[in-house]
């Protein structure tokens, strides 16, 4: 199943992740999506040695609960 293209704000919701209060839709969605899964496998570019910061960054950073205690496999 794929979940792109989800237009995923950058940084825009007003509360925290922890909150789950989501006030924008396409984070509603994003939220639904991965909140379904039980284990994640992360493909991104290599920058610098670390993950590109901008979008990566940006996904893992609007959810919190749907993240917690799930296995995950970064690939680079």
């Amino acid at each position: 199943m794929s979940i792109w293209p989800i237009d995923l704000p950058m940084l825009a919701e007003p509360g925290h992740p922890r909150a789950r209060d989501c006030q924008m839709a396409p984070t509603r969605a994003f939220m639904e999506v991965i909140d379904r899964a039980t284990e994640y496998v992360f493909v991104m570019p290599e920058y610098n040695h670390g993950y590109n910061a901008a979008a990566s960054k940006n996904a893992l950073d609007h959810l919190f609960w749907e993240w917690r205690g799930e296995p995950v496999i970064l690939a680079s």
